[in-house]
């Protein structure tokens, strides 16, 4: 979960998302979410995610 945290506020502060509200689920989650290109943004958010959370996932 940390995991996306981390990437939610690292969007947050760099591409200067609004994020109004989230739930993380078991195996998804729910973004209430403002941002100039989202659909562009959500891609490399999703992305990125999913990259770090299998790497994590092989470490252990």
């Amino acid at each position: 979960m940390q995991i996306v945290l981390d990437a939610l506020l690292y969007r947050q502060q760099q591409h200067a998302w609004r994020i109004y509200g989230y739930v993380i689920l078991e195996n998804h989650l729910h973004l209430l979410v403002q941002a100039d290109d989202l659909p562009d943004q959500l891609a490399h958010f999703k992305s990125y995610t999913a990259r770090q959370l299998i790497d994590y996932l092989h470490e252990v």
